[in-house]
């Protein structure tokens, strides 16, 4: 049986929150960014986006992400 993109997207959402909880930022985002492409109201990716990129000292991206939530 194939996923649903919002059961996908939640899964790469996942898979972000782990990269994030071990300080790898740059997976995160990209982890993140792929469940928002599938679910682009998935507004936990947004703001976990943000502050990842925030770590990366990339704060006006950060701002642009948390924006919009």
């Amino acid at each position: 049986m194939s996923q649903t993109p919002k059961s996908e997207a939640e899964l790469f959402f996942q898979q972000g929150l782990r990269h994030r909880e071990a300080f790898e930022y740059e997976a995160a985002i990209a982890n993140f960014d792929k469940a928002l492409v599938l679910q682009s109201d998935l507004y936990e990716a947004c703001f976990n986006r943000g502050c990842s990129m925030f770590f990366l000292h990339r704060y006006e991206e950060a701002i642009a992400s948390l924006t919009k939530l």
